[in-house]
């Protein structure tokens, strides 16, 4: 079967770049568009995306993104630039989808149901002429002469001029992630960095944290450390878990981190520990007549977690201030200022909400996504050595470099 573009994979960015050529190309009839996906339906991870809520991008300038795609941000400004948060928004909304902001900047549909989006894309598909196959899953790609390439389903054979790799990374691999777009574009030349779990919740070793299950502490600044040495400081929200930590603090950093790293927390913000040290023992001569804890809940944290701090510092509730050595101090003031906890492992795939690592950017055209390797071979979304932080980044990134390849497509078909 011989076509002008395949398109490998039918979520949104596939699907997007499909419904862009159509309509950015002066010969949008002349041009034969496939999409070939493995699964039953297209967009089965777009479903789950926000708990189905589908938090498509966030509002505000969108110079304002950079900051949220770790170590590549250069990477992504110019697809973000081309086709922004506005541009988006727009896309979906003269068709008939309104949308809301939360206090945290997040765009949802104004229904909160993903599949409000995906049946755009799906109806733009198919008023747009593209032949969306699914069941069709890919087996090998080569290249052919006169710069095309050959596909092998299970299924069929096809030849193409324009190809887009466009099969998301290993992230929810119930989806049906499986990594083939790395293998695609290993086998014809591209070097691909190892995908690793991002977005993804920490475990901690000897954890004593569980029964906090649910706290969530807000705006906690966080080192990450690692042989003893400062690996890099943030400030963000977390949460306890069972096993661990999550929250926005932690997944979107997760990508810096590794097992047997140490992340601390500084439960109470000063300037350094002597400050703080200096306090207690100040709070503690004051009130000398005082139980220990009652001086400790003045500060802005949940009872629960004092009461483990004090716990884990080895001192009772029914200790006074005054009672309080020196050492048990000190202790209490480190864990305090800054709480140790050694990562034992990060979440898998099946609890990543994106995939950290894939194919070098620097063999990818960023203003295209062509690659420099391969003429007429595109990359785009999650396949790319690019993630982003939650909060609608990595389908406003994925929506982004699917405009552009669409937008260079168009002007060679």
């Amino acid at each position: 079967m011989k076509t002008d573009l395949i398109i490998i994979g039918g979520g949104p960015a596939g699907l997007f770049t499909a419904i862009q050529c159509k309509l950015l190309s002066k010969n949008a009839k002349k041009i034969n568009i496939s999409i070939l996906e493995k699964n039953p339906t297209v967009g089965k991870k777009l479903l789950m995306t926000g708990a189905g809520k589908c938090n498509l991008t966030q509002e505000g300038d969108i110079k304002d993104f950079l900051k949220h795609y770790g170590d590549n941000k250069n990477f992504i400004k110019t697809p973000l630039y081309q086709f922004n948060n506005k541009d988006l928004i727009h896309f979906f909304k003269i068709r008939g989808v309104n949308f809301v902001s939360t206090d945290k900047g997040k765009i949802f549909p104004e229904s909160y149901k993903a599949g409000d989006i995906l049946n755009i894309l799906i109806n733009e598909s198919s008023k747009n002429g593209i032949n969306v196959l699914c069941k069709e899953k890919v087996l090998d790609v080569k290249t052919s002469i006169n710069k095309g390439f050959f596909i092998k389903t299970e299924k069929n054979n096809y030849n193409c001029r324009f190809l887009v790799l466009a099969t998301g990374g290993l992230s929810y691999p119930v989806t049906g992630s499986s990594g083939d777009g790395y293998k695609f574009a290993h086998s014809l030349g591209h070097h691909i960095f190892k995908p690793s779990p991002a977005l993804t919740p920490i475990y901690v070793e000897n954890y004593t944290f569980s029964e906090l299950a649910g706290i969530t502490l807000r705006d906690i600044n966080i080192s990450l450390w690692r042989q003893q040495n400062l690996i890099k400081r943030w400030t963000g929200d977390i949460l306890f878990t069972h096993e661990g930590l999550s929250g926005p603090g932690i997944l979107n950093f997760s990508r810096y981190i590794i097992p047997s790293d140490i992340v601390k927390l500084q439960l109470i913000k000063r300037e350094n520990e002597s400050i703080l040290r200096e306090e207690l023992i100040k709070k503690i001569n004051n009130n000398g007549k005082l139980l220990f804890k009652n001086i400790v809940k003045d500060y802005p944290l949940p009872q629960r977690l004092i009461n483990k701090i004090l716990e884990i510092a080895d001192i009772s509730v029914n200790t006074k201030a005054a009672q309080l050595k020196k050492d048990k101090r000190n202790n209490i003031t480190k864990l305090l200022y800054n709480l140790p906890l050694k990562v034992k492992r990060l979440g898998d795939f099946n609890e990543a909400m994106v995939t950290g690592g894939g194919i070098d950017l620097n063999e990818i055209h960023k203003k295209t996504m062509e690659s420099r390797l391969v003429p007429n071979l595109f990359v785009i979304g999650e396949l790319l050595d690019l993630d982003g932080d939650t909060g609608g980044y990595n389908l406003q990134a994925a929506f982004s470099t699917a405009f552009l390849a669409a937008k260079a497509i168009s002007t060679m078909v």
